[in-house]
């Protein structure tokens, strides 16, 4: 029988019924009406206590008054009353949806895993849902890191084991690849070349699990769960009882949580996606006059910026400061295709801080196309404040942006769209 086959019962059946007997106690405790902001999509930032939730919609209850919202109208959740901030243990299990999930322990019986979290938690993980796990806290030695990274992410037909070896000019990682039996507190059972070994734990650095069909589940992930372990978990449901949060990752791992012991709920990874995050169709840059320098030169150094502006420095805005966005230089031509399921393009426009600060008479203009229709055109001076943009892209398929030349040349032309993304 493979070692994936059958289900580990007694060690999983104890953990569960310990874990779900502190984590109740936990939430007893706690309570089920926790101090909770709710950020949307739309800005607002709300702070009240949480009376719903689930995959479809979140209730707060706001001085008294109950207020609600679709969870497509969400960016995230945070619980600021999380009181959890144990150091996350040297325990790093990867599962194949992209959860990552920390702990102090973790060990197998046949197809089941148990991931020890602290004293009172565990959590069940199936061995087909892992990806790799890593068993050793390799600390700050960043030697080390790049080659459990490397190893770990290298194409194999079998399962991977990850050990350290020590030699006079310091430690490395080195591997085998072979079968998995089990994986104890003391040693890792392993066939290699035909033959069981049992490798030391304080050894073993870490698993690369081999699967022949990876699939991560038909439902989509619906949020990204953080925990104050250090744990995220891409959750294709989510539900509140008691207190308690309940979810199931993309993967088919089952967990639950006190609201008590979570950090966010993030649904920015399903209702919201960056421009800067996505590659254009295609990217234009041309210069106003002609030049002796190489245009392809001149095109590296004006080509649209992602997340940063013309000087490497962060997108400036009437001194707000944007970690998400675009800079473009006139003229500059972006084009994307639309993923499907976004109904809106939002973003704030406007002359970067430098150019404005600088007493030169920046001017360009904005045109933005969805499809074949103009649903924006404006010119942008840098006399002008920022603005918002918030256009209809429902059932489109391109997003084309032109930054053309305005009245004053060329000269610090640098439009910023700061938060340029597309919304739900």
């Amino acid at each position: 029988m493979d070692r994936r086959d059958g289900t580990g019962r007694s060690l999983v059946a104890l953990a569960a019924i310990v874990a779900g007997l502190a984590w109740s106690a936990l939430a007893a405790r706690t309570g089920a009406c926790d101090e909770t902001v709710v950020v949307t999509l739309a800005g607002e930032s709300i702070r009240g206590e949480l009376r719903e939730l689930d995959a479809g919609k979140i209730a707060v209850d706001v001085a008294g008054a109950r207020r609600e919202w679709p969870s497509e109208q969400l960016r995230r959740v945070e619980f600021p009353s999380s009181n959890q901030t144990a150091r996350p243990g040297p325990v790093v299990v990867h599962l194949i949806d992209d959860s990552t999930l920390a702990g102090s322990q973790f060990v197998t019986e046949r197809a089941s895993g148990t991931l020890s979290v602290g004293e009172d938690r565990a959590i069940p993980v199936r061995t087909s849902a892992i990806r790799r796990i890593l068993l050793a806290d390799l600390g700050n030695n960043d030697s080390l890191r790049r080659q459990w990274e490397e190893l770990a992410a290298a194409k194999t037909a079998k399962d991977v084991l990850v050990f350290r070896r020590d030699g006079q000019t310091g430690p490395r990682l080195d591997s085998l690849e072979g079968i998995v039996f089990e994986i104890r507190p003391d040693a890792v059972v392993f066939e290699y070349d035909g033959e069981r070994i049992q490798p030391k734990r304080e050894r073993v650095v870490g698993i690369v699990f081999f699967h022949p069909q990876q699939t991560e589940g038909s439902a989509p992930a619906v949020c990204r769960i953080q925990d104050a372990n250090g744990s995220e978990w891409n959750a294709k449901d989510v539900r509140l009882a008691d207190g308690v949060l309940e979810w199931t990752t993309v993967a088919g791992v089952a967990a639950s949580a006190p609201t008590a012991t979570i950090r966010s709920i993030d649904f920015s990874s399903v209702n919201l996606s960056y421009l800067s995050d996505l590659a254009p169709q295609s990217q234009t840059w041309r210069p106003f006059v002609e030049s002796k320098i190489a245009e392809s030169l001149l095109a590296r150094r004006y080509a649209a910026r992602r997340d940063e502006s013309f000087d490497g420095g962060p997108l400036l805005l009437a001194n707000r400061q944007f970690e998400k966005g675009l800079a473009i230089h006139s003229y500059g031509e972006l084009v994307y295709r639309l993923p499907p399921g976004f109904r809106r393009f939002q973003a704030i426009a406007g002359i970067d801080d430098r150019a404005r600060k600088s007493g030169v008479n920046a001017s360009v203009r904005l045109k933005i196309l969805v499809d074949q229709t103009v649903a924006h055109d404006r010119v942008v001076t840098s006399r002008d404040e920022p603005y918002a943009i918030d256009l209809d892209i429902a059932r489109a398929n391109r997003l084309r942006i032109i930054v053309d030349f305005g009245d004053d040349l060329d000269i610090s032309d640098y439009l910023n769209l700061g938060e340029a993304r597309l919304t739900r």
